[in-house]
């Protein structure tokens, strides 16, 4: 009877927890966690890099930084102080000393697509040359007149043969007062621009200002080997310039032409390589967006000479790799503007690829992205794209004709498009899975050098992981304007210095 007993109460007790059980799976709440599993797992394989494959010690690495990203953001939280929410030129400093930053320094980045050669070394530099230059003058009142009959902004240097009407001479520059500061301050935006009603204006200036001086052929060599020199020792391997076709300038009175200049700067992207091996930079040639049809026909015409010339070629490779417009997009002219020029150019045969600047603009009216999806003028990549959110089907043209964005969330942000880092469209284009790459556009004006800062920032306010890291830097190389055999080599050496550097910070984690 006893044992008869005991069989039914464990009978009993099992069906009892049975059905407790059955129940608790059947439970509103158990319903709702996996359907909110469900959303989460299908936003992660949608996000930039799902795709990737993370080895043992990737994995380790990546919940090191995730868990340290979390411990550093809970501290930045917890003082309801987020660098990335600020504008950068006020957290710089805080940002170099963030624990992120130096293991993303050391970084494999791949490459920066989006650099433009006047902004891409330092301003500091800058200035330390010029006060060293002979025949080097400085505009020190409001405007100064130069030879070409237009007006350049105070702050503005020259090297010339005789003393352009209302600049001084360096040896009378070097008795202003603080004049090294000063002058870098007008070379940089920083926190005297806050008041400044349009950023652009100061912006333009600041090109203004270094153009003619870093024009002049013995500043141009040196300068171009130090701004490619700070890449290089950031860890990014290869680079794509933006520039013009001006050529350089001395002071015998030769002339000289775009090709000479274009043939130093592969000549110096040598040089570089011999010091950093590997390095790689390419040039895309631009024009500006205030030109009439008429001169960016001209301006079309040359980059495609150049594009043609197989003597500009680097070992057989391209080097002139395509064409762009630049400047500000909200009071210049539109792409489709230039409608005429692009098509007369495709029916003509040319078949210069375009990398265009569109998509710069926090504006609804500013729709110059239709014109980057659209055959036969599409765009290789695109040039920030920062208001494609705006343009539901050119979003999904992008992904489908799979179009680079060249995000650049420092310069966004200096340049006024968006204040908080963390509501950067950039994470909603990395999270539907676009394909990005990130730049950072015009470091030296934004007083930065190389590429990590931009990492730190997407990586620290748009909360994506190692495979999202990886896979940037991978698009950095995938997407270039290198042909294939170059990128079949960029990618081994990239897929090196990684594994190097996961080892590197797997043995960090694992003390």
């Amino acid at each position: 009877m006893n044992k008869r007993w005991l069989f039914f109460f464990i009978v009993s007790i099992t069906a009892l927890f049975l059905s407790g059980a059955i129940h608790a799976a059947l439970s509103p709440a158990d319903d709702y966690r996996a359907e909110r599993a469900k959303l989460t797992g299908a936003d992660r394989a949608t996000r930039l890099g799902a795709d990737l494959f993370l080895n043992k010690k990737e994995q380790v690495v990546d919940e090191y930084l995730t868990a340290l990203r979390s411990r550093i953001n809970n501290d930045y939280l917890k003082k309801n102080d987020f660098p990335p929410a600020k504008m950068f030129y006020q957290v710089k400093t805080q940002i170099e000393e963030d624990l992120i930053f130096e293991l993303l320094k050391t970084m494999p980045k791949g490459g920066a697509l989006h650099v433009h050669t006047s902004a891409s070394g330092t301003a500091e530099w800058i200035v330390d040359t010029a006060l060293q230059t002979p025949d080097t003058y400085l505009c020190w009142q409001d405007k100064c007149h130069y030879w070409d009959g237009d007006d350049y902004p105070k702050g503005t240097l020259v090297v010339a043969r005789n003393r352009p009407r209302g600049f001084i001479t360096i040896a009378e520059a070097k008795k202003v007062e603080n004049l090294r500061e000063e002058l870098i301050r007008m070379l940089t935006i920083g926190l005297e621009e806050d008041a400044l009603p349009d950023i652009w204006v100061e912006f333009e200036n600041i090109f203004n200002r270094a153009g003619n001086f870093l024009n002049y052929k013995p500043v141009f060599e040196k300068y171009f080997h130090h701004a490619m020199t700070i890449l290089a020792e950031d860890n990014v391997q290869y680079l794509e310039y933006r520039g013009g076709m001006s050529p350089y300038e001395d002071l015998s009175g030769k002339k000289y032409t775009a090709q000479d200049m274009i043939t130093t700067l592969r000549d110096i992207a040598h040089q570089v390589a011999k010091e950093y091996p590997g390095f790689k930079m390419k040039l895309i040639l631009a024009a500006h967006r205030s030109a009439t049809s008429e001169k960016v026909t001209e301006k079309l015409a040359t980059a495609t000479r150049l594009y043609q010339d197989k003597a500009l070629r680097d070992e057989g490779h391209p080097f002139i790799i395509g064409f762009d417009l630049v400047g500000q997009e909200d009071n210049g002219y539109k792409t489709i503007d230039y409608l005429d020029v692009w098509l007369k150019a495709r029916r003509e045969g040319n078949d210069i690829p375009f990398y265009f600047h569109d998509g710069e603009s926090a504006w609804f009216f500013d729709d110059n992205l239709y014109d980057t999806v659209i055959d036969p003028i599409a765009s290789r990549r695109i040039g920030h794209g920062f208001n494609l959110f705006r343009f539901p089907s050119v979003l999904e043209k992008v992904k489908e004709k799979d179009i680079a964005l060249e995000i650049c969330p420092i310069s966004n942000q200096v340049l006024r498009y968006v204040g908080d880092l963390r509501l950067h469209p950039g994470a909603e284009y990395i999270n539907r899975g676009e394909p990005v790459v990130l730049s950072s556009d015009d470091p030296s004006i934004f007083g930065y050098r190389g590429l990590t800062y931009d990492f730190w920032a997407a990586y620290m306010a748009w909360g994506f992981d190692l495979r999202t890291l990886k896979k940037l830097a991978l698009n950095s190389l995938t997407y270039t304007g290198m042909d294939q055999q170059e990128k079949t080599e960029a990618i081994a050496q990239w897929q090196r210095k990684w594994n190097t550097w996961i080892e590197t910070v797997y043995a960090q984690a694992k003390k």
